[in-house]
Parts: structure tokens; C-alpha cells; sequence
């Protein structure tokens, strides 16, 4: 089972100030500082958002004592300067994050956030315009690096030795994770174009990852995801009688249905919040359905261990 550093918030692999870190010792949340720190080859959830200079940016609207959308009315810079002054860290773009991550040996779940599902799709078309540059230029890079001139190796060597030796380390770079189904088709059709472009295609191998709030409330909350009704086929009003009789399956009902929405749209996982991964039955109704279970919101060994014993294949702490 996977373990993945939630915000890249974890314990730091080299020295750095104490006031770089937070009152536990670890990094802080989705910082470069923070980023840059962690150990080689780790695991690693970001948080990116599409700003009004069309900068896509790596933080949390909570990071910057903001709501989701007057973050998304600020330029860059003004959230650079913000994350300095209220935290003493240096803000990543999206592009930064990912060059990190080629060099460190990270593999990166990016989870794109908005205020609603319009403005993820738009920031997803950004986001996969992003993979695609960095992807192309990755390669182009390694074989910089390796001395892999004309003089040396062929185009059609090279290609060879990039399939075999290295294309597996960038394309593992990044799995693609929200929590709308709009911005999640926009990414799987960008896939799709850039796989009938290029039959080596790095971008159309990114997996693909759902996020699901784990009880109907908490997706009333959340205006990214508001439009999951329509595709579920299960209205507001039919949840929140359940939640008003209360059904003893609404939680694993819940659940099922947004797996099997994941499912149905060809997506490689599905995650949400430990509250809702009650018992080892759901964990594998979830698995049979083909996707893989990711679940967030794990803090403690033991919380860790029964995840384990479940069978999800990844956790995302913040706090182990």
C-alpha cells in the first residue's frame, strides 16, 4: 500500500530552518521549501489552481486565509506574496512542481481545484497543456543529459533507449485528480487527442483519479462537485430524505455510487475521506468495480494499519 504526503506536507529529508516548518517539525503545506525537501522518490499530493494571469499555481486557498474564488481573481505575484508574509514560504507554479518532481524521483498526485465545475474544466485544459510542454521537454532534457547527441545515438536509438530506459520514470510522473467529472473529461479528452497525435504519447498514459466527498452534505459544501447529482442519477432531495430516515447503508450506497461513476467514465481511481471506509466489504465492492481506492484523511499507524488490512492501495496522511 502507497503512502502519499497529503498538501507534500511530511517529515523533510534534509536540514532545513526551523522556521521553514511547522510547529511538528514537518514541512509546510505545499511550499517549494517543502517540496523540495521531502525524500527522493516519495509519493506526493498538490493542490493547483488557475489564477486571473492564467498562472497555474500550487497552494490551498486555506494556506492564504481566502476563499476559493478570490484566490482565483489574484495574480501570482499576489499570491506570492501573501504565502511569504503569512508563511515564510515560496509558492511553486504547476511547472516548477513538475520539473521537481522528474529530478527527485517524485511521483505526484495533482488534484485541480476550483470554484465551480466550469472553472475546473478550464483549469484542466491548462493543467494538460502543462503535461504536454513538460513531457516533450523532459525527454528532450534526459537525452540532453545523457549525451545523447546526434554524433552519438540515432533518433531511431534513442527512441529505443527513451522507451526503454527512461519513458516510464516521466510518465509516472503525475496522476490527474479532482473532485469534478467536468475538469476529469476534460482531461480524457485531452488524452485522447494527444494519443491520436502521437502514438508515444506521455500525457495519454497520466492516470486518472475521482475524488468523492464522503457524505452527500459535505458535496453540498463543495461547489466543485456540485453537478455529480446529474450523473449519479440520484437527486439532492432523494439523499437527503435517506439522510433524514437514517438509512444504515446511505454511507456505502454513497460511496458505490460514486465508484461507480468513476467507473463508468473510465477512470483509473477513486478516492475519499477515511470516515467513509467502513469495512473491508466496501473496500473490495469498490475494487471489483475496477478502479483503484485511494483514501485521504489518514493521520495515525493505526488508522493506516486497518487501511492496509482493507486493501486500498494508497493512503494520503498528513500527520504519519
Amino acid at each position: 500500500m502507497d503512502q502519499i504526503y497529503h498538501r507534500a506536507k511530511g517529515h523533510p529529508d534534509t536540514g532545513l530552518d526551523p522556521a521553514r516548518l511547522d510547529d511538528t517539525g514537518r514541512t509546510k503545506y505545499n511550499s517549494f521549501e517543502g517540496l523540495s525537501a521531502l525524500s527522493e522518490s516519495s509519493s506526493i499530493e498538490i493542490d493547483i489552481n488557475l489564477l486571473a494571469d492564467g498562472e497555474i499555481v500550487v497552494t490551498h486557498h486555506k494556506n492564504l486565509g481566502v476563499s476559493q474564488t478570490s484566490m482565483e481573481n489574484m495574480s501570482f505575484d499576489d499570491v506570492a506574496d501573501v504565502s511569504k508574509r503569512e508563511a515564510d514560504v515560496n509558492t511553486p507554479t504547476f511547472s516548477e512542481v513538475l520539473w521537481l518532481a522528474l529530478d527527485r524521483g517524485y511521483k505526484l498526485v495533482v488534484e485541480m481545484k476550483a470554484s465551480g465545475p466550469g472553472k475546473c474544466a478550464e483549469l484542466a485544459d491548462k493543467a494538460a497543456d502543462t503535461m504536454e510542454s513538460f513531457y516533450e521537454d523532459a525527454e528532450a532534457d534526459i537525452k540532453l543529459r545523457k549525451g545523447y547527441g546526434e554524433d552519438v545515438i540515432s533518433q531511431a536509438e534513442w527512441k529505443e533507449a527513451w522507451r526503454r530506459e527512461y519513458r516510464d520514470q516521466v510518465v509516472g510522473t503525475a496522476v490527474m485528480s479532482s473532485f469534478s467529472v467536468e475538469a476529469l473529461d476534460q482531461i480524457k479528452a485531452r488524452q485522447q487527442q494527444s494519443f491520436a497525435k502521437n502514438s508515444d504519447s506521455l500525457f495519454a498514459d497520466a492516470q486518472v483519479d475521482f475524488g468523492w466527498p464522503d457524505y452527500p452534505n459535505r458535496n453540498d459544501e463543495m461547489r466543485i462537485s456540485e453537478s455529480i447529482y446529474d450523473h449519479i442519477g440520484i437527486s439532492r432531495e432523494e439523499w437527503a430524505q435517506r439522510i433524514e430516515r437514517g438509512d444504515p447503508m446511505l454511507g456505502g450506497d454513497w460511496i458505490i455510487a460514486g465508484a461507480q461513476l468513476a467507473a463508468s467514465h473510465g477512470y483509473d481511481s477513486f478516492s475519499t475521506h477515511i470516515n467513509a471506509i467502513t469495512t473491508q466489504e466496501l473496500v473490495e465492492k469498490v475494487k471489483e468495480l475496477g478502479v483503484k481506492l485511494y483514501v485521504f484523511g489518514v493521520n495515525t499507524p493505526n488508522e493506516r494499519n486497518r487501511m492496509e488490512e482493507f486493501g486500498v492501495d494508497a493512503v494520503l496522511a498528513e500527520h504519519l
